[in-house]
């Protein structure tokens, strides 16, 4: 472990910045060197909070600080700008939730992050989750036979004042919702897809800022012909109900898988065969923490993370063909070729 703290600057104070800032300093080997928002007042309160004096209303500004990485937590609609400069020079960067609004921002991070050799990493943390983990497990183990098709709804109540549900501001549903729950996990456990056939209709909010898919029904084929349903969106006439709006279900030939990821909470998921019921727990489980030490592992050692350009391109990729099938009421083919190959892991250094 490198003997002095990383030095993190932190592009966006809301939420998720905190979480993700928070994580961390949990690991014990980062310290925040700066802090940037659009207001410099917040940007003051989140950097005393964080034991920092540094702040800005600009983020160009915290390239003075001496940063090791930055971290960046805005809304699409500013990020874009933030995330080129920052690898523009050359520093490492984990870029909170969908990391491109479009599949051609997303080739230019790849592009340009290779040519720079620089550490980039999404925030896709159901990757470093431990009952995707385990699900992940299970199913390579084969205890369940072969994957046949999988039933998954991810239903979240966003705000229509938030820019969520701005189609502009967002980049659509499919996009910022659907990435994350659940393409980029099921990418992960399956592969990627070959064919989308979806759906998308448009119930509370009608107006022309509104994301067009509010909610979007996607079949997607895997690899070895898993079929795959998902129904995701912004309509969420119970949201207390977590485990009714978050669920996947995996049928196998010799039984199912039923997970319960939860969005903020440690998951949890049951294995049935017959009338056979296995439960799996993971209270304790921190996965913003475990995946900061993975990009810090990135940074000190070489160790790869699990959501670099070469496989967050992926998740775009897809989303952008679903989009494409809802407006085109047709099957998109989503051809190999279009995704580059995985990035070979870089040359490990030894830990002390």
């Amino acid at each position: 472990m490198s003997a002095r703290k990383k030095r993190c600057a932190v592009v966006g104070v809301g939420n998720m910045g905190r979480v993700r800032t928070d994580a961390f300093i949990e690991t014990g080997r980062v310290e925040v060197c700066g802090v940037a928002a659009r207001h410099a007042d917040r940007a003051r309160q989140f950097a005393q909070t964080h034991g920092c004096e540094n702040y800005s209303d600009d983020f160009r500004n915290l390239k003075k600080f001496d940063p090791d990485f930055y971290l960046i937590e805005t809304p699409h609609h500013a990020q874009e700008a933030i995330v080129r400069w920052v690898i523009g020079t050359g520093t490492p960067v984990l870029i909170g939730g969908c990391p491109a609004s479009t599949v051609e921002e997303a080739r230019w991070i790849l592009a340009a992050a290779e040519q720079k050799k620089v550490v980039v990493e999404a925030g896709y943390e159901a990757r470093y989750k431990q009952c995707w983990e385990r699900t992940k497990a299970i199913l390579a183990s084969n205890v369940l036979g072969e994957v046949v098709a999988v039933r998954a709804v991810a239903l979240y109540p966003a705000s229509p004042q938030t820019w969520y549900y701005d189609e502009q501001l967002s980049g659509g549903m499919p996009l910022t919702h659907m990435t994350y729950a659940f393409i980029n996990s099921l990418r992960w456990l399956l592969g990627n897809p070959s064919q989308v056939s979806a759906l998308a209709n448009q119930k509370k909010v009608r107006t022309a800022q509104a994301v067009r898919e509010e909610t979007c029904c996607a079949n997607l084929l895997f690899p070895r012909d898993v079929l795959c349903t998902l129904t995701a969106g912004y309509v969420c006439p119970d949201p207390d109900n977590e485990e009714h709006n978050w669920e996947l279900v995996f049928h196998c030939t010799k039984g199912e898988l039923i997970l319960k990821p939860s969005d903020a909470g440690p998951g949890g998921l049951e294995v049935r065969q017959g009338t056979s019921r296995t439960r799996h727990e993971f209270a304790g489980d921190r996965p913003f923490v475990t995946q900061a030490n993975a990009f810090l592992d990135a940074l000190d050692f070489g160790v790869p993370g699990r959501n670099p350009p070469r496989e967050f391109l992926g998740d775009i990729v897809t989303a952008r063909a679903i989009v494409d099938s809802c407006r085109s009421l047709t099957t998109i083919m989503i051809p190999a070729e279009s995704l580059p190959e995985p990035a070979k892991p870089m040359q490990k250094k030894a830990r002390p």
